[in-house]
């Protein structure tokens, strides 16, 4: 648990840490391939304990990959799935049986637990070392359903 909390305060601090830039998560919107700015299944991994089913599948790691995993999601009919989940993206990448995590279901997996907003990066990197862009697409999701969609959101200001 108390590593669990640790990951979650450093992934949470990302964006005004001086560190290696993280690979995303990836969202699959109107059709596209994109980068999401944080990943949902962290607020799973907040409501139920699952970082003990998760950490098996966490071996070596790298700097550019501090939470251990990469997602995918997909919005289809206003509605956030996830598709996958690796392991170890930068080093030696390993599928997660989405079943480790929801009972006979292999994906897509509706993300039921959450709400909040999801920043997608949208115009070009104006900033590489805190990982900001020019622009962003903000959807406002509640229960796993998209409940709104914003265009051109300029970036979040800086908290020093």
């Amino acid at each position: 648990m108390c590593r669990f909390l640790l990951i979650l305060v450093l992934a949470l601090s990302m964006p005004v840490a001086r560190a290696t830039p993280q690979i995303s998560d990836e969202i699959i919107l109107d059709g596209n391939k994109l980068q999401l700015v944080r990943s949902p299944f962290l607020a799973l991994m907040k409501e139920r304990d699952i970082y003990k089913d998760l950490h098996p599948f966490l071996k070596g790691g790298c700097t550019a990959s501090i939470l251990g995993f990469k997602a995918k999601w997909e919005i289809v009919e206003n509605k956030l799935f996830l598709l996958s989940l690796v392991a170890n993206p930068c080093s030696v990448p390993k599928e997660v049986p989405l079943s480790t995590f929801f009972q006979q279901e292999n994906g897509p997996v509706f993300a039921y637990w959450y709400s909040g907003p999801l920043q997608i990066p949208s115009g070009p990197m104006i900033d590489m070392e805190l990982q900001r862009f020019e622009s962003y697409i903000v959807l406002m999701v509640q229960r796993g359903k998209v409940i709104s969609r914003e265009e051109n959101v300029p970036p979040p200001p800086i908290v020093k």
